[in-house]
């Protein structure tokens, strides 16, 4: 597999395509060529993942504002469906951060889905990001393949490319956690029998937050109440003053950590 910076215009009009076959696109709803060409040329990056002379994953990415200094604003990366758990879309983060590293920037931030377990592991568990802004809605409705039909609800994460267990991350190294066990204490939000179980407690410096391990294969019910019970949990942690620094697996179930970083009165 080959990985590099896309400046020519058919490079950057194949990574429309792959846009467009990734998400179920309507085209209309991609990112289009001239915007890629205009953005990439004043200080943003497109970057394509090659098997051979087809390209077969994308991540693009812009200078943005953010909280008074300039950081990468990833806005898309991805893979096409045949070519995913492969290590790809790891691969073009890597990359992504090499090239910012490279261009003076020490943070990328992005959003994703927070129902979404891969999304949500492969971040804050294999990326290293931490989070504590939950936007809802934040796109409106959307039609593409992936998103129509739900609430566009997402978790803000930013990634410190500094940090070193980002860092250690990038090199493939397992970093080891010390976390407490599972208990009803510290588990703010449960399954019980497929559906969430809200139990918001703040007395512990670590909590817990469980989301089902696919939450596609719920009934648009289940879907829908997971959503809200999620929204709620994770925006009212966030203003305790807790940020996600981790998303595990224990006991067969599938946990945000939350850490109290911030001194905030406890609602």
């Amino acid at each position: 597999m080959e990985y590099r910076v896309l400046e020519t215009i058919s490079e950057l009009g194949a990574a429309v395509e792959v846009e467009i076959a990734v998400w179920g696109l309507n085209p209309r709803d991609a990112v289009p060529l001239n915007l890629l060409r205009a953005v990439t040329h004043t200080g943003g990056v497109a970057l394509g993942a090659y098997d051979g002379d087809v390209m077969v994953g994308m991540a693009f990415a812009f200078p943005a504002r953010h909280h008074g200094k300039f950081i990468l604003w990833s806005h898309m990366t991805g893979v096409l469906p045949q070519y995913q758990a492969r290590d790809i879309g790891f691969t073009l983060k890597q990359k992504q951060r090499e090239w910012a590293l490279a261009n003076g920037y020490d943070e990328i931030g992005w959003t994703f889905d927070p129902l979404k377990r891969g999304n949500a592991n492969f971040n804050l568990h294999r990326l290293g990001v931490t989070a504590n802004v939950y936007h809802v809605d934040f796109y409106g409705q959307m039609e593409d393949a992936i998103n129509v039909g739900t609430p566009s609800d997402r978790l803000e994460v930013i990634w410190q490319l500094n940090d070193a267990r980002v860092a250690a991350l990038a090199k493939g190294e397992t970093v080891a956690t010390n976390f407490p066990s599972l208990s009803p204490e510290n588990t703010i939000l449960s399954a019980v029998d497929t559906r969430p179980i809200l139990n918001l407690n703040f007395e512990t410096p670590l909590v817990f937050a469980e989301i089902p391990s696919a939450v596609d294969k719920l009934s648009a019910d289940a879907q829908q109440a997971w959503r809200l019970a999620l929204r709620e949990t994770l925006q009212t942690a966030f203003k305790c003053g807790y940020t996600a620094v981790d998303f595990i697996r224990a006991n067969e179930k599938h946990l945000y950590v939350l850490e109290r970083l911030l001194d905030l009165p406890i609602f």
